[in-house]
């Protein structure tokens, strides 16, 4: 019962239940664990970590690391710390999309070429502008906290409202 509590807790916390699960939802979370696991390297990260890190629901931080776990991406120490397998700077935003989400659209670029050409440059297009290493991420003048934390209600004065 407190374990179902504890990961209710932090669905509606996270107003989660507003959220309509997407393929760019998915790709976000794996973006701000990957940005979690590049600003604690080369220390491993605990799931408690990357859940004060991120302020995401320790479900989707669980989900985002097996899926980047299975492409190779992050690596476990065998017990409940994680990493980046390699370098920021030798995994794109390519590969972190294709660990989460899939080919661009469910399919592959040339793939699109059989319904247009056109379609086939845009998802050509796509594929180079994911080819961007992850560490460009922390380069960015003004880049993004991991996640935005949710709000936890409306602004109030200095005086309780009790």
């Amino acid at each position: 019962l407190g374990a179902e509590l504890t990961v209710c807790l932090g669905y509606w916390r996270s107003a989660s239940w507003k959220m309509e699960r997407t393929a760019g939802t998915h790709f976000r979370a794996a973006i701000a664990v990957a940005r979690a696991l590049m600003e604690a390297a080369p220390a491993m990260v605990t799931l408690p970590q990357l859940h004060e890190a991120t302020s995401m629901p320790l479900h989707e931080i669980e989900d985002s690391l097996l899926h980047l776990r299975d492409a190779g991406l992050a690596r476990s120490d065998g017990g409940a710390a994680y990493g980046l397998a390699r370098d920021a700077a030798g995994i794109s935003f390519g590969e972190l999309y294709r660990a989460t989400v899939g080919p661009i659209g469910g399919i592959l670029p040339a793939e699109w070429a059989a319904i247009s050409p056109a379609f086939e440059r845009a998802a050509c297009e796509m594929e180079a502008g994911l080819a961007r290493p992850l560490s460009s991420l922390l380069a960015e003048p003004g880049a993004a906290p991991a996640v935005r934390k949710a709000g936890r209600g409306k602004a109030r004065s200095g005086r309780s409202s009790r």
